[in-house]
């Protein structure tokens, strides 16, 4: 066949369909009526990769900057940071010196979900308090030390640790505790990232579950939760994992309320709450509540209450 029928066998070929694929044809593969771009298909797989690693990498940065147990501080969960056995003035605008009671983890819903660390503390100029009040002839003979054939043969110290786990000798004795002006501190530690207003939501609803609450002035109640309304109208939007809100209790059952930024190494003072109400029944559900907002943590507070006294 000579040069030019061979021309026009092949010309003729792609006359009737037999046509040159386009140079930009083999970045699509056609599934149907459906076009996919060969390029982009390869483009999606590695930005998923960047984005997984941004956040495994955001995770490892995250977890290096939780604050590990040392001789100065206790492990209350591997998700947030140690907490320390004692905090105070200067590095923080506490009204004196504390020290750790009682630590425990508040669980939400179900014992699987942990909503925070919690951390409760007591003023060291107050500790000699607790041997005064519990200890006391009328407290004694009236809740600890009462006679029965079973409790003869226990301690004092024993008996205490009885009358305080009892549901109703324990907000009698912690009630007369607080009267006292015993000064006692919260930490709040948000293992889980919330808002100001779960940490509003959730201090009132602490307030809420003592059943003295429903023995009280309402006027006074709702005048003490607009104060504690008020404390939060300087800050909005996102708590962040790791980071802490504190309520400091003070002599008169006021409270005072600051916010921790970990990351940002920011304190803010949130304002307080005057209504002496708010504190009293808030601190009486931490330490002797049946269903305390962290029950690891009441045991804790009253072991300790018991080698006081």
């Amino acid at each position: 066949m000579s040069l030019i029928s061979k021309v026009l066998v092949k010309r003729s070929c792609f006359g009737v369909g037999i046509r040159r694929t386009p140079h930009w044809y083999s970045q699509y593969s056609t599934t149907g009526n459906v076009r996919v771009n060969k390029k982009s298909s390869k483009v999606v797989p590695v930005l998923t990769a960047l984005a997984l690693a941004s956040i495994f990498a955001k995770k490892w940065y995250d977890n290096s900057q939780i604050k590990k147990a040392d001789a100065t501080s206790v492990t209350v969960d591997p998700a947030i940071s140690a907490f320390p056995k004692k905090m105070g003035p200067p590095q923080w605008p506490f009204s004196t010196q504390y020290e750790l009671l009682g630590k425990g983890v508040r669980c939400v819903s179900s014992i699987t979900f942990k909503a925070y660390g919690l951390g409760i503390y007591m003023a060291v100029e107050d500790k000699h308090l607790v041997a005064e009040v519990l200890d006391s002839k009328f407290l004694s003979q009236a809740f600890i030390d009462t006679e029965s054939s079973s409790s003869l043969v226990k301690s004092h110290q024993e008996k205490l640790r009885d009358a305080l786990n009892d549901p109703a000798k324990a907000p009698i004795l912690i009630n007369n505790l607080l009267d006292s002006g015993i000064r006692l501190m919260s930490k709040n530690t948000p293992i889980k990232a919330g808002s100001f207003k779960l940490l509003m939501d959730g201090t009132k609803k602490s307030v809420f579950k003592n059943p003295d609450s429903q023995l009280q002035d309402k006027d006074r109640l709702e005048a003490g939760f607009q104060e504690l309304h008020d404390c939060f109208r300087s800050v909005k939007g996102l708590v962040a994992r790791d980071d802490d809100f504190f309520i400091e209790l003070n002599n008169d059952c006021s409270m005072n309320l600051f916010y921790y930024a970990r990351k940002k190494d920011k304190l803010v003072t949130l304002g307080t709450v005057k209504e002496p109400l708010i504190g009293k029944l808030l601190f009486a559900q931490y330490l002797s509540a049946v269903d305390p907002p962290s029950l690891e943590a009441k045991q804790d507070v009253m072991d300790a209450l018991v080698s006081l006294s």
